[in-house]
């Protein structure tokens, strides 16, 4: 039983840290010339005129978030966040992603190193 408990109570960890990355992200990036990022759809929502694409949400998991793509585990393995416009610092907490192995960023703005 504790080796259970044990378990869910890392893979709880690991997705707080996975939620708490990708909400730095989102905040330390803007749209250039804008104060938030200003998508044209959520993933998740394909009939929606103009949604933020749900990044912050607390009512939509970030495996809902627009260009978050994740396993079966509900673990990012891609970030496709190419031509947004975004610009800022790449944050170190993507280093929690530890699943993630395919990250798009190409036209953006964006500075660091990975």
């Amino acid at each position: 039983y504790d080796d259970v408990k044990h378990g869910a109570s890392r893979n709880n960890k690991e997705l707080f840290l996975q939620r708490y990355a990708l909400a730095t992200l989102y905040i330390s990036t803007t749209k250039s010339n804008t104060t938030d990022w200003d998508w044209p759809l959520a993933a998740d929502e394909p009939s929606a005129l103009i949604t933020k694409g749900h990044w912050g949400s607390t009512k939509h998991h970030e495996c809902k978030w627009y260009g978050v793509h994740c396993d079966w585990s509900n673990k990012v393995v891609r970030l496709d966040l190419g031509f947004l416009k975004l610009d800022g610092l790449l944050i170190r907490e993507l280093s929690v992603l530890t699943s993630l192995k395919d990250i798009d960023l190409h036209a953006n703005d964006l500075q660091g190193v990975l």
